[in-house]
């Protein structure tokens, strides 16, 4: 189970003392740079591979999807990309590559550019995850801890 809610207040106190694990994740905008671009990743890949076709993300697409700040978190940024991918789609759906630009989305500011560089993501490739990623680390460290 998953909110952005705070639990003490939407749940009953019944319910948290059964609950034996409370943790608490940090929202997108405050995680390093290289897991919310893996991320922003996988959430591409995953539509590219419902579409079947390549997806290009423009860098100025890339920078304001990785800046986004929202209490909606994850869910928030994974609508943004279908709906977005949706709408590029419906343009250019003859093109064996959808190219996904800032018009393409819709966000209620943009936030200042940053360079991170474009994506191309291809469906028909296995998603490949950087071998130095935070995430891993996180998970390894969290095992160490458990045992």
């Amino acid at each position: 189970m998953a909110t952005t809610e705070n639990p003490e207040k939407v749940l009953l106190t019944t319910f948290l003392r059964r609950v034996p694990v409370h943790v608490k994740l940090p929202d997108f905008a405050s995680r390093p740079i290289d897991e919310r671009l893996e991320l922003l990743r996988y959430i591409f890949y995953q539509e590219a591979r419902r579409i079947n076709r390549k997806i290009e993300v423009d860098k100025y697409v890339v920078s304001t999807l990785l800046k986004i700040k929202h209490p909606g978190n994850i869910g928030y940024l994974k609508n943004i990309i279908k709906v977005s991918c949706a709408a590029a789609y419906r343009d250019q759906e003859n093109s064996d590559v959808i190219k996904l630009y800032l018009n393409n989305i819709m966000v209620e500011e943009l936030p200042t550019f940053a360079e991170y560089g474009n994506l191309l993501i291809d469906p028909n490739t296995v998603l490949e995850r950087s071998g130095n990623s935070l995430i891993k680390k996180s998970l390894l460290s969290y095992k160490k801890i458990a045992k």
